[in-house]
């Protein structure tokens, strides 16, 4: 008789553990999903919230360059900072959200021109930085000094910027 009462428990427990990790998800998928903003209101002690679906990717950075840096090794980029889809309306906050830094010594060309194949194999620069916002942080340069011990080799590089989603520019 325990045991069975023992064995129906355990089976409940686990049933609960996993709503549990579902509810989660869920949760997690629906903070994904809305991008939170606030609106300046006309009374600064009120702050309005709305929610708007988060329909997809940012768009890419664009005017990408990277120059010689001054020291030995370092290697400056600038480039366009890509916009929100959709992108903010006058008067929300814009949220700084990361970039992602990939360099190989493998070109595109070398991998068939699969983008795909050259982000999974290249190595990520860890750097923890994001785009320095001025309240309408997209469509204006940004900059990052690349440093690496790659001395006199080809260095490929790519960027994608990552959005209030999580979701990465294609």
């Amino acid at each position: 008789m325990n045991r069975k009462l023992n064995q129906i428990l355990i089976k409940l427990k686990v049933k609960g553990q996993r709503l549990k990790m579902l509810t989660t998800g869920l949760l997690i998928l629906t903070f994904n999903f809305l991008l939170l903003t606030c609106l300046s209101a006309g009374n600064p002690d009120t702050i309005q919230m709305t929610c708007r679906p988060n329909f997809g990717p940012p768009t890419s950075v664009t005017n990408l360059v990277a120059t010689i840096g001054i020291n030995t090794g370092e290697i400056d980029i600038t480039w366009t900072v890509p916009a929100e889809d959709p992108a903010p309306q006058l008067g929300e906050l814009v949220l700084n959200w990361p970039y992602h830094l990939r360099y190989s010594t493998n070109s595109l060309a070398a991998l068939g021109d699969d983008t795909t194949a050259w982000w999974n194999q290249s190595s990520e620069y860890v750097q923890g930085w994001s785009e320095i916002g001025n309240g309408y942080g997209y469509n204006r340069a940004e900059t990052l000094t690349f440093s690496s011990d790659y001395f006199g080799k080809i260095i490929y590089l790519a960027i994608r910027a990552e959005d209030s989603g999580h979701i990465l520019a294609t």
